[in-house]
């Protein structure tokens, strides 16, 4: 809405406007959100094409696509798990400390972490239950002991929620329990790192313990191994450990 292709009708918004727009937001934002954000111009081009019988031409077809930006391959280096829990626990949200680990624990996504009922948590069987995730599947969560500890310790509130507090207080308590890690660590130590990493070592951590790719997807969700690969970030001295 904040944008000017707002203020044109859908018959004026041709493939030119649209690598405009393209190339204005490459200098504001990396190039999976331009992918992220052209896709989503396109599912409204094709609904109204399609489904609503309007008779427009879907310009993103029309202009080149930015190429995929590099994956992540940020994971958490010695020390840095420790600082950061340390800062957690003293951290004014008393629930940051447990929501940290079980990211760590676990590989869930932030939101999916956030969103926790109570009524979805077993603790006796050690595992979480997501009726809706991002891919639009259901699944069941198995925890680890430490994952359960961590869970045991929050109070209970009428909410039915594991977590109450606003996924945007959250994130700003994590961001602030980083910088002030940072302050009380070595320099360079937790640099550049964003609360989506710690789902990339949960996924790596799984893989070290020796689970399955079919395994792990079961835990994190990911539909395909393709997928998996692009979250797993195997230290070359742990498989050097492996061969003989």
């Amino acid at each position: 809405m904040k944008n000017k292709l707002a203020d044109l009708f859908m018959d004026k918004i041709t493939g030119e406007v649209v690598a405009k727009y393209r190339d204005q937001r490459l200098t504001e934002v990396s190039n999976n959100t331009v992918r992220l954000e052209l896709a989503f111009l396109s599912v409204v081009f094709e609904q109204s094409r399609k489904e609503w019988g309007l008779a427009v031409s879907n310009p993103v077809r029309q202009i080149r696509m930015p190429k995929p930006g590099k994956p992540r391959t940020r994971r958490l280096e010695a020390g840095e798990e420790e600082a950061l829990l340390t800062a957690c626990a003293a951290s004014g949200a008393h629930y940051l400390h447990s929501f940290v680990i079980l990211a760590i624990e676990t590989g869930m996504r932030f939101g999916e972490l956030a969103g926790v009922l109570w009524k979805y948590v077993d603790l006796e069987k050690r595992t979480i239950y997501l009726p809706d995730t991002k891919n639009g599947q259901a699944r069941t969560v198995p925890l680890t002991t430490r994952a359960v500890t961590a869970i045991q310790i929050l109070p209970r509130s009428i909410s039915g929620r594991v977590f109450t507090s606003k996924p945007g207080s959250i994130r700003s308590a994590f961001l602030i329990a980083v910088q002030k890690a940072k302050a009380c660590s070595p320099e360079g130590m937790l640099k550049n790192l964003r609360f989506h990493d710690l789902r990339h070592e949960a996924v790596t951590r799984l893989f070290e313990k020796g689970l399955n790719a079919i395994e792990i997807g079961m835990v994190s969700g990911h539909k395909t191994l393709s997928m998996l690969q692009r979250y797993a970030h195997l230290r070359a001295n742990e498989i050097v450990k492996k061969l003989v």
